[in-house]
């Protein structure tokens, strides 16, 4: 006998899973609730219900009772964290998805936190406080050694729009007010800022046994180039390249099966999809877990279903009958690449607009489009929710899937659409760049140590000084850098420039990043180092609030005329004397400095911050193409005080 199915949400992921458990050969009626406008008169829709009102549970439950519904599939994350599968299971619905308690893993992130830590599972270091003044005297104490940044998450659910990564300590202040102002945050996570690859690894779990998808990728900022605030997903692609097979049995048996067991040990078995946001280094394999989810990704589920090749159904069945072990132990999953771009409405995701008139050629057309936040208003259909719908492509490489996503996407059309134009893109190799220095360059060690933790996609193919005896040129060599020194005959600077460029030809560097190189560049060296766009890539970071204080002893000129602050200007250098735009400025405070020496090393302290995270932008080339215009209209520093 085909078997009934209740798939419960109304967005672009339920739309997913309603199609795919649609073509199961086992299914014979699938229910949708409420659904959406915009999925197609294939499933049964049942639209007065409202999965936001926890008090209507109980009638809904006995509704899929009574149509003897053989599995409900949940999909968001609200009603699992309010007790829906509590409540549907109870009634004798057998469910797919987990209990609240076992939920919490996702609700809270205080508690996820503690079940990793518990069961071993690597994690950032991170400190939990509850309450706004709290988290502000955590980031006080942790702004005396800031290192690359920290994140500030609130422990609730957020529609993964709850989380900051704040690379300087008044960010993260920030953070903590606004959350506590537009996300009603009273607990907050503060963990350790990471630097890697991300990924989503999702697996079905029965309580006891977990079997994996394959990973996705997912892209949770609103704009290229991972800029603007959190979304809750504006694309995805899969499968990732690079991933070695056998990390998959790496996860399973440290990450899925500890957690569960730690669960079970809490009485709150997990049966459902559970979702591990990871940070990997591919470069050391190391790797650890920024936060689970209780429930599929979306929009990770659209690209994953339409690559299983597994009917999806009986996969479903069994975890909620804790019977994983009569399946199979792995998924299939197509070798094809599948991408999804999505499409938002104008003012996502603050303030989403609502009823502007969609136009598409084809509506109704998964797994090409998968419809979220979307209803029918006098025979046509309109926004109404954030993300409206997701366009997904497939093809043999990632490069395909990508175009055609693409060219889908292409076919819907509204006012104010907001969509990334880099889902997918090819990451490009790490810049390579030369760093010029002639002194000690702890500048330099602080880049090199960000490229090391993955921070910073660059690679220093060589490092030159114009002292012989330069310490920079020792530290380089000890890590086997090609260390060079090209020293100036007095009177003789352009036979010297020369001679500088003809030792950097070999290792070809795309950007000079000068880090307490104590020589002005003529404009042939500048030239040399010019793009065709006419932006400069020579990069310097000078020991002032620039314009003020230019020239050598930055530090030391703003002691000695008594200013209250003292900063760091990351800019690109031009012909005059530090000139150039600039590109990041952090101030701080120097008032009850007693020396200039205390200036000077709370200005090293700053700068090996502020540096490799603005080279971070400028290597990019997005910076440099979008804001370096130079008239003031167009000309835009990134200033930040402490």
């Amino acid at each position: 006998m085909k078997k009934t199915v209740l798939v419960l949400g109304s967005g672009g992921r339920e739309h997913a899973l309603a199609w795919k458990l649609a073509r199961s050969p086992q299914v014979g009626r699938l229910m949708v609730a409420p659904g959406n406008d915009a999925w197609g008169p294939d499933y049964e829709r049942w639209p007065e219900i409202n999965l936001s009102e926890r008090e209507s549970y109980a009638r809904l439950a006995e509704r899929a009772r009574q149509a003897r519904v053989d599995l409900a599939v949940i999909g968001p994350d609200n009603p699992l964290a309010d007790g829906l599968a509590d409540v549907l299971i109870s009634h004798g619905v057998p469910t797919f998805g987990p209990s609240a308690a076992a939920a919490r893993i996702e609700a809270s992130k205080a508690f996820a936190k503690e079940v990793m830590q518990a069961a071993g599972v690597p994690t950032a270091r991170f400190f939990r406080a509850d309450s706004v003044s709290e988290a502000l005297s955590i980031l006080d104490r942790l702004s005396k050694d800031w290192g690359p940044g920290w994140v500030v998450k609130c422990d609730g659910l957020a529609l993964g729009k709850g989380v900051r990564v704040c690379a300087f300590p008044h960010e993260a202040r920030d953070a903590v007010t606004d959350l506590a102002k537009n996300a009603g945050a009273s607990t907050f996570v503060i963990e350790e800022r990471l630097f890697g690859e991300e990924l989503s690894w999702m697996a079905l779990c029965d309580g006891k046994r977990a079997v994996l998808l394959d990973p996705a990728r997912d892209h949770k900022r609103l704009g290229d180039a991972d800029t603007g605030p959190n979304t809750g997903g504006m694309g995805a692609f899969s499968p990732v390249p690079g991933v070695p097979a056998e990390f998959a049995e790496r996860m399973k048996n440290e990450v899925f099966l500890p957690v569960l067991r730690e669960l079970e040990r809490r009485g709150a078995e997990f049966k459902g999809v559970l979702y591990a946001g990871l940070m990997w280094n591919p470069r050391s394999g190391k790797f650890w877990v920024l936060e689970f989810n209780a429930r599929f990704g979306d929009p990770e589920a659209q690209v994953l279903l339409t690559r299983m090749e597994d009917d999806l159904f009986p996969w479903c069945e069994a975890a909620a009958r804790c019977e994983l072990d009569t399946m199979p132990e792995k998924m299939r999953f197509s070798r094809e690449s599948a991408l999804i771009v999505v499409g938002a409405a104008a003012g996502y995701p603050d303030s989403p607009e609502r009823d502007q008139v969609i136009a598409c050629e084809k509506m109704i057309d998964p797994p090409s489009l998968f419809w979220g936040g979307v209803r029918k208003k006098s025979d046509r259909y309109v926004t109404a929710g954030g993300r409206v719908f997701g366009a997904v492509g497939t093809g043999a490489s990632l490069a395909e899937a990508r175009t055609r996503a693409y060219a889908r996407l292409s076919t819907v059309q509204f006012s104010g659409m907001q969509f990334r134009s880099d889902i997918g893109a090819s990451s490009d190799q790490p810049v390579p760049i030369a760093v010029l220095a002639s002194g000690r360059g702890s500048n330099f060690e602080a880049i090199q140590t960000a490229i090391e933790a993955g921070a910073l996609s660059a690679r220093i193919v060589a490092v030159l000084s114009d002292k012989a005896d330069a310490p920079v040129l020792a530290k380089a060599r000890a890590i086997g850098l090609p260390a060079l020194s090209v020293v100036p005959r007095k009177g003789d600077r352009a036979a010297h420039e020369e001679a500088v460029l003809a030792a950097l030809r070999p290792y070809a560097p795309h950007f000079l990043v000068l880090a307490g190189y104590m020589r002005i560049l003529s404009p042939k060296l500048l030239q040399a180092f010019r793009s065709d766009r006419g932006y400069s890539r020579v990069v310097n970071i000078h020991p002032s609030l620039l314009p003020s204080f230019s020239g050598a002893g930055g530090y030391r000129q703003a002691f000695e005329h008594g200013a209250q602050l003292a900063g760091a200007s990351v800019h690109l250098v031009d012909e005059s004397l530090d000139g150039g735009p600039i590109c990041a400025q952090e101030a701080f405070s120097i008032a009850d400095c007693r020396t200039v020496e205390e200036v000077e090393r709370r200005g090293l302290v700053v700068e090996h911050r502020l540096y490799p995270e603005a080279l971070r932008w400028i290597l990019s080339e997005r910076f440099v193409m979008d804001k370096m215009d130079k008239s003031s209209e167009n000309r835009r520093a990134r200033v930040r005080q402490n």
